[in-house]
C-alpha cells in the first residue's frame, strides 16, 4: 500500500469511528463489564515491569478508554494518556474515567502512525488493545511506538486470532450476508494472526525480547444491542448500506419490513450457528479471540 493510500484509508477510518464511537462504547460497556481484554494487558505489564511512581503510559487506539481507564485505575501511581484516531473518543474516555473515579488519566486525539505530539523516550510503556491490526501503515505505527518509549520500555499489544476460530467475527459475516445476500464476503482485519510474520514487523521496528502468548475470552451481547451496533443509525454496516442504496441495489431504509425480516433471519442464523454459546434466548456469547495473541516487547 502506497503512502497516499495509507492516508486515504486512515481518513476513512477516522470518519467511520467519529460516527460509531459512541455506539461502540455503549455496546461494550453494557455487555462486557468483566473487561477480560484489559485484564490481559494489565497482567502483562505487572508481570514484566514494575512501573515507578510518576511513570507515563501511552495507550493507542483507546476508543472509549479500554484498556486505558482500567490501567489507570489499577496503577494509580502512574499517569496514563489515552489516544485514539477519532476526536469523539476523548470525551467518552473522560466520561468513563469519571464513572470509575479515575483521575490519573488524560485523553486526546492522536494517530498512532504519527505521534508527533509526543517526545521521544517519554513513556515507560505503550499499550494497544486490538488496534494495530486496523492500521494501514503498521510498520510506521510500530516505529512510532518504539520512538516514544524510553530505553528498556515495554510495549504490550493484542490482536485477534485466526478467522476460523473467531466466532465473534463470523457473526459479523452472518449479519452482512443476511442483509446483503449470500455472495457478500466480509474481509475482517486478520493481517497479524501469524506470530512469525508479526514478530518480523516488531523486530523491524527495533524491538527486542519479543514474547507471544495465546489467550481466549468470550463476548456476551444482548441481541438487540448487537443488531443496533450492526445496522442502527451509527452501526458498522451503515456506510455499506448507504453505498448499496446509492447504487440502487437496495432501498433498505425505506423498506422497514425488509430490514425487519433481515434482522429476524440474522437472529435465526446466530441461534443456529452459535447455539453452544447461547446463555439465554436473547443473549449470544461469542468467543472473541480463539486464540488471540498477546505481544510483549
Amino acid at each position: 500500500m502506497q503512502k497516499a493510500d495509507h492516508a486515504k484509508v486512515t481518513a476513512e477510518q477516522k470518519a467511520i469511528w467519529d460516527d460509531q464511537a459512541e455506539t461502540y462504547a455503549e455496546l461494550i460497556l453494557s455487555n462486557d463489564p468483566g473487561d477480560h481484554a484489559s485484564k490481559q494487558v494489565l497482567d502483562a505489564i505487572t508481570k514484566h515491569r514494575q512501573l515507578a511512581a510518576g511513570s507515563r503510559v501511552l495507550d493507542l487506539a483507546s476508543s472509549f478508554g479500554r484498556p486505558a481507564v482500567p490501567l489507570a485505575r489499577e496503577l494509580p501511581h502512574v499517569s496514563v494518556i489515552s489516544t485514539d484516531l477519532s476526536s469523539v473518543s476523548a470525551p467518552l474516555v473522560q466520561k468513563y474515567a469519571a464513572a470509575q473515579g479515575v483521575t490519573n488519566i488524560t485523553a486526546q486525539a492522536a494517530d498512532a502512525q504519527n505521534l508527533a505530539d509526543f517526545s521521544s523516550n517519554s513513556f515507560a510503556a505503550v499499550t494497544c488493545s486490538y488496534g494495530f491490526m486496523f492500521m494501514p501503515d503498521l510498520d510506521k505505527a510500530l516505529q512510532e511506538a518504539s520512538r516514544v518509549l524510553q530505553p528498556g520500555g515495554l510495549l504490550v499489544a493484542t490482536v485477534w486470532g485466526e478467522a476460523e476460530n473467531c466466532q465473534h467475527a463470523q457473526a459479523f459475516q452472518g449479519f452482512a450476508k443476511a442483509l446483503m445476500g449470500p455472495k457478500f464476503s466480509l474481509s475482517p482485519p486478520w493481517p497479524l494472526t501469524d506470530p512469525h510474520a508479526l514478530k518480523q514487523h516488531i523486530q523491524a521496528a527495533k524491538f527486542e525480547n519479543v514474547k507471544c502468548a495465546e489467550y481466549s475470552h468470550n463476548f456476551q451481547f444482548q441481541f438487540d444491542d448487537f443488531a443496533r451496533f450492526m445496522v442502527g443509525p451509527h452501526g458498522q454496516f451503515r456506510p455499506m448500506l448507504n453505498k448499496l442504496q446509492a447504487a440502487g441495489n437496495s432501498n433498505l431504509y425505506e423498506q422497514a419490513p425488509q430490514v425487519s425480516f433481515a434482522l429476524q433471519s440474522i437472529e435465526s442464523f446466530l441461534q443456529c450457528a452459535f447455539m453452544p454459546w447461547f446463555c439465554l434466548p436473547t443473549k449470544v456469547t461469542l468467543p472473541g479471540c480463539l486464540p488471540g495473541f498477546l505481544h510483549i516487547m
